[in-house]
């Protein structure tokens, strides 16, 4: 085995300032890679934040529309909805070409429309897609013999996916075929309800629709529509009080709007 000269080996003098030089300089590389880490997700979260309210800026501020529903009969003079009854509605033939945000679609025109009721609860949509550029919110109304019901603790009023639900809290159905004859029911009746799907007119009338909140007493005129889009969609209304489930919406042009 070979002997090592001690006088050959040779050591690097330890120099302490040197080494913690580097000891400084290292950790000053991770408190900026950290700091920069914290930056990046900080910004992240604020992008991220930021597309929701530039979403709901743009939802809230821009409308363009080219729909005028011009040369279409007006009968708000002649006639005047009451809370008390249901809606006026009279047939009318038309059809329009236009478009809401450059979202072009058909409009039909089937019936001149004026309701007056109390607004049971409203439900907003921020999409960008026809369904939500068309429609960017939900209205659900009642009157006559519910026109009383926003103050019974027992009812409530709920809408999602387009629908609007009236449940009583202490009321049990027990016979279904003839709750929907007619036959049993609450002091209730659920006809004197709507969910309107409104499609504004005008800038103005979109604003005086978004600023609609339960317990307001409003006349709303306008005209019930079929929309159909380029790309095969289409927005269908009732045009009768008495049913329920899908399709039973009220697609509502809406060209007046009076608030009591």
């Amino acid at each position: 085995m070979a002997k090592v000269d001690p006088s050959k080996i040779y050591f690097t003098p330890y120099d302490q300032n040197e080494r913690n030089a580097v000891v400084k300089a290292t950790h000053a590389g991770h408190r900026f890679k950290n700091r920069r880490n914290v930056l990046i997700i900080i910004c992240s979260i604020v992008a991220l934040a930021s597309v929701p309210a530039l979403a709901f800026l743009i939802y809230r501020i821009r409308f363009e529309t080219t729909f005028t529903a011009a040369g279409l009969p007006d009968y708000s003079d002649e006639y005047h909805s009451s809370i008390n009854d249901d809606p006026i509605q009279i047939a009318v033939n038309g059809i329009e070409t236009g478009s809401i945000n450059g979202i072009k679609a058909r409009i039909n025109y089937e019936a001149y429309y004026d309701i007056t009721a109390y607004v049971a609860s409203v439900h907003d949509y921020y999409g960008f897609g026809f369904f939500d550029t068309y429609v960017p919110r939900d209205v659900c109304l009642v009157w006559g013999n519910l026109k009383d019901s926003l103050s019974d603790g027992d009812v409530t009023y709920r809408q999602y996916d387009r629908h609007c639900y009236m449940s009583y809290q202490n009321y049990e159905i027990k016979d279904v075929s003839k709750y929907y004859n007619g036959v049993f029911r609450n002091k209730y009746s659920d006809f004197d309800m709507s969910n309107n799907h409104i499609i504004p007119a005008t800038t103005e009338i979109r604003a005086e629709i978004l600023s609609l909140h339960r317990g307001d007493k409003v006349r709303l005129i306008g005209y019930l529509v079929y929309a159909y889009s380029e790309n095969q969609e289409n927005l269908i209304s009732s045009l009768r009080r008495d049913d329920s489930g899908d399709g039973a919406c009220e697609v509502f042009f809406v060209t007046k709007v009076e608030k009591n």
